[in-house]
């Protein structure tokens, strides 16, 4: 039995079960009504092949809470998640879809799968054994935006772990995540990232790469992002990018640890084609603050660095000629623009509820009906009152 489009407003897991009549479901839109909670599941809640069910599936207005099992395995063609939180759930997202690429380019391959996060928590998931502590994309196209994540951890990509596809993050908040080897927050291999607008603060590794690790990755593009009190146990507390070519461009680094000391902030290592620095800020003083290892022309310039110049960049030239320009760069600066709010004070513009509470949008509608009881009952206690309290209180004139 076919059903060409199928949305649910208000689901449970009972309702989920009942869809097993229907051989195919292209079109499956749920919104769980109830907290989601399954720590003793063995076996994921939406499995996904080639001959699934789920072609196009879409979760909105939920919430799932320690889930053992991932909840979405396998190669759905289209999957859309919004306004959703995951709370102590074993990765809660894997998606591989190695089988499924195609050459889309001349030098790039990935699947036409696509997944799409908009405006979800995940606080506390964590996968210590595997990659990618909330969601595991393999060459797949993924957005991500306004999303936010919190303590998750992982063996390698504490939030997240991504190889091959097409990926693209915007306005979003990685904070406290943790790795057991590299990456605090995202682990990047093989793929074409984009980061914007969003904010690393307080991730770390016990090896290398505290808030991110990119590892033969073409033409990473890193803008207005923020990395502050990243922490690496042996290299690279704040952003590393191996192999790789790119783009970093007005973004701030302040605060990043790591325990080598070379690379504190940044670093940029055998990359494949050129990878540029333009009109970045790096606040703290702590010698090479970043690391220079190139096989290709780079061009830095329009820099400003708190640090002296002898402190600024620990430079390994592979070749017997210069493959750095180092232009405008601003030493010991006084003028260095001042860092936007870090994380906890930046204002989060996304659907965000606790676990005892409903989502916001039904807490605001609470409220209002609140608001307009309470008016209502001083309307109606204090109006009688001020008529009757008014009036002439002169000579001759006597309340009743």
């Amino acid at each position: 039995m076919l059903l060409g489009f199928f949305i649910i407003r208000s689901f449970s897991l009972n309702d989920l079960m009942r869809l097993s009549a229907f051989s195919q479901l292209s079109n499956l839109s749920l919104s769980f009504k109830n907290v989601v909670s399954l720590p003793y599941i063995n076996s994921p809640l939406f499995l996904s092949n080639d001959f699934s069910i789920f072609s196009h599936l879409i979760i909105a207005n939920s919430y799932f809470q320690k889930v053992s099992m991932p909840l979405i395995y396998g190669i759905t063609h289209s999957i859309k998640i919004q306004n959703t939180k995951f709370n102590r759930c074993v990765s809660p997202i894997y998606i591989n879809c190695i089988n499924n690429k195609k050459k889309f380019t001349s030098r790039e391959y990935y699947s036409d799968k696509k997944i799409e996060l908009n405006k979800n928590d995940y606080e506390n998931c964590n996968s210590p054994t595997l990659e990618g502590g909330c969601l595991y994309l393999s060459d797949v196209k993924s957005v991500i935006t306004k999303c936010y994540f919190f303590q998750n951890n992982a063996n390698i990509g504490g939030a997240i772990f991504i190889i091959g596809g097409r990926s693209v993050i915007t306005f979003s908040n990685f904070i406290k995540n943790s790795a057991q080897k590299d990456a605090g927050a995202i682990y990047v291999r093989d793929c074409s990232l984009t980061i914007k607008d969003s904010s690393f603060a307080s991730n770390s590794a016990q090896q290398n790469g505290g808030s991110i690790a990119a590892k033969t990755c073409n033409f990473d593009i890193f803008i207005r992002n923020i990395f502050y009190s990243g922490s690496a146990g042996d290299k690279y507390g704040g952003l590393s990018c191996d192999e790789c070519s790119g783009l970093i461009m007005q973004c701030y680094f302040k605060g990043n640890k790591a325990g080598s000391n070379v690379g504190i902030s940044l670093a940029i290592m055998n990359n494949i084609d050129s990878f540029n620095l333009e009109n970045n800020n790096f606040y703290d003083t702590e010698p090479f603050q970043i690391l220079l290892t190139s096989a290709s022309l780079s061009y830095i310039y329009d820099n400003k660095m708190a640090c002296s110049e002898e402190n600024g960049f620990y430079i390994v030239n592979n070749s017997n000629k210069p493959n750095y320009v180092i232009a405008n760069t601003r030493y010991n600066s006084d003028n260095i623009e001042k860092a936007p709010k870090v994380p906890g004070e930046l204002m989060r513009e996304m659907f965000v509820y606790d676990e005892a509470q409903p989502p916001f949008e039904i807490r605001k509608l609470f409220m209002l009906i609140f608001l307009l009881s309470t008016i209502t009952v001083i309307i109606s206690i204090g109006v009688p009152c001020l008529i009757q309290n008014s009036g002439p209180t002169g000579k001759g004139y006597t309340k009743q």
